[in-house]
């Protein structure tokens, strides 16, 4: 191979069949070659590396070729061969990034009223689109949609959401896929055969992944290997260049997990930093292994052929039985978030050590489900602070024994076991400190019977508790917990006179401790319509 050559450059496309990928756009677009229906303006959209440029220079190739109509340009024509080197006059290459501004824009309509020196049509490709000023998008706007009959737009982009609608409406737009895995082994296999240089298939798929779906990145790391490889690509060199983690070690991170040996986590983990490895590819291997383990576990196969070797699949089958579906399901979720905060971390290496600390741990974590919250006592009572000064001074703190399982309280257990009562709810109520998130349950009375709970109470009340659909409920399910199933029915009182209401009044708990702390008295009540209640409330 000559070294001078760029492998990115010598192996670019030249005609729609050499190009990988993007099935469905050269079927279109090599169709409306052949037919001669030209659309006036096209959008090409899509990640870095996926053909967007060359799709367009092959297509601005077939539309002016010396042989048109035709399906493929020739690429021996004058024409062809001026628009491959970058030297025609009618094939205007522009980046959007470095002509931002409205005067940019309008001196290229200035330019594209000129009819084409030699070729049929004249082709503007405006590349990373996206980059131009809301000006300046608001003065191609009249053209696109009425050019001159000799003018054809390629607006290519990786952000279309950054593209105003009134220009994506009257462009024919066209969505680029990222190539898959296999898709760029191949591509790269086929390379590598043309230049006789021998590789290993891991080292192409290694290669492939770091691509991430892109043909341009995945060729300039192949040109960047194929300059130190001596003739031969190998595995372990595509790891030593790229800062990719043996393939065992993640293996091994991942027993030390099962084995809870921090100390091996530890270990492993410095190990890997010391070699200079790529902590954000690492742990994204390391989401995409668990991804594969869960699948392993439940559909039996990693579908997308996510592994590089057979080795590897053997290993991850022997660690998806040691991991349960829950543990594997949280260990990928854990991995994938620490994988989307990691680049704003200040220690990446404190971050990986307590992250795989943590999956280590995870089978001991009780699920949600299985906790009886009402075993739970969440109020510290007679708590005590201990002040620094005690921990300055060295006093004896008193170690706090752990409180055995059959010593929580349960939340039915203070429950009477005789007869339900109305007092034995209100005492159920104030002993479990919930009284207070009620209306004030003193003000209304209650008896059973039967199967029937009947609540004595003012209209005032009952609206008060139904004003809240939460707080309603919150009261229909303590009747439910303490008198199991029973029907509640509310009977409202009816205030007869003034001086009934007053002496109601004074019976609510609230009102007499306000009567007694102030010795005041209660000289008259007004009843407020409800309008006036509603304006009171605001």
């Amino acid at each position: 191979m000559n070294r001078t050559k760029h492998l990115t450059t010598y192996y670019r496309p030249k005609r729609f069949s050499e190009l990988k990928g993007q099935e469905h756009i050269k079927r279109v677009l090599s169709f409306c070659a052949k037919q001669g229906t030209i659309g006036k303006a096209y959008l090409f959209s899509g990640t870095r590396g996926v053909g967007k440029t060359t799709v367009a220079r092959i297509f601005a190739k077939a539309i002016n070729c010396r042989q048109a109509p035709t399906d493929e340009p020739c690429n021996s024509c004058d024409i062809c061969r001026e628009i491959t080197n970058g030297t025609s006059l009618d094939v205007l290459e522009i980046d959007g990034a470095s002509h931002t501004g409205v005067d940019n824009v309008r001196k290229l309509i200035e330019d594209i009223s000129l009819l084409p020196v030699k070729c049929k049509y004249r082709v503007v490709i405006i590349d990373e689109v996206h980059m131009l000023s809301k000006s300046a998008f608001n003065a191609l706007l009249k053209t696109l949609e009425e050019p001159p009959s000799h003018v054809v737009f390629i607006l290519a982009t990786t952000e279309v959401n950054k593209i105003p609608s009134t220009i994506i409406s009257r462009c024919q737009h066209f969505i680029f896929k990222k190539l898959s895995t296999q898709q760029l082994v191949e591509h790269l296999k086929n390379i590598l055969d043309m230049e006789n240089i021998s590789y290993d298939q891991e080292a192409l798929f290694l290669i492939a992944q770091r691509g991430e779906g892109s043909v341009r990145d995945s060729m300039s790391i192949l040109s960047q290997l194929v300059s130190v490889s001596g003739g031969k690509i190998s595995a372990d060199l595509v790891r030593e260049v790229l800062g990719i983690a043996p393939s065992e070690s993640k293996v091994q991170i991942l027993e030390a997990v099962l084995k809870k040996d921090i100390r091996s986590i530890v270990f492993h983990i410095r190990s890997l930093l010391d070699q200079g490895i790529d902590i954000p590819f690492f742990l994204q291997e390391v989401v995409t292994l668990f991804r594969d383990i869960f699948l392993m576990k439940t559909v039996g196969s990693s579908l997308s052929g996510g592994l590089s070797a057979h080795t590897e699949i053997d290993k991850v089958k022997n660690l998806a039985k040691n991991f349960s579906l829950p543990q594997i399901h949280a260990a990928w979720q854990l991995l994938l978030d620490a994988r989307m905060k990691l680049d704003k971390i200040q220690d990446p290496v404190l971050f990986l050590e307590l992250l795989f600390i943590n999956l280590a741990y995870l089978s001991d974590l009780t699920p949600v489900s299985e906790v009886d919250f009402d075993s739970v006592n969440f109020k510290a009572e007679n708590s005590e602070v201990i002040s620094k000064t005690d921990e300055v001074n060295n006093q004896h703190i008193p170690e706090i024994a752990p409180l055995k399982k059959e010593e929580v309280p349960k939340f039915n257990s203070r429950l009477p076991q005789g007869p339900k009562t109305w007092e034995g709810f209100l005492e159920f109520l104030k002993d479990k400190d919930i009284e207070r998130k009620l209306p004030h349950m003193q003000a209304v009375s209650g008896r059973v019977k039967e199967n029937e709970l009947i609540i004595n109470c003012t209209g005032y009340w009952l609206d008060k508790l139904k004003s809240s659909p939460d707080v309603y409920q919150f009261f229909k399910d303590l009747v439910l917990k303490y008198f199991g199933e029973i029907e509640i029915i509310f009977k409202e009182q009816m205030v007869n006179s003034k001086s009934s209401l007053i002496d109601q009044v004074k019976s609510d708990p609230v009102i007499k401790k306000v009567l007694d702390e102030f010795d005041g008295t209660i000289v008259d009540i007004k009843i407020l319509k409800q309008k006036e209640q509603d304006q009171e409330e605001i």
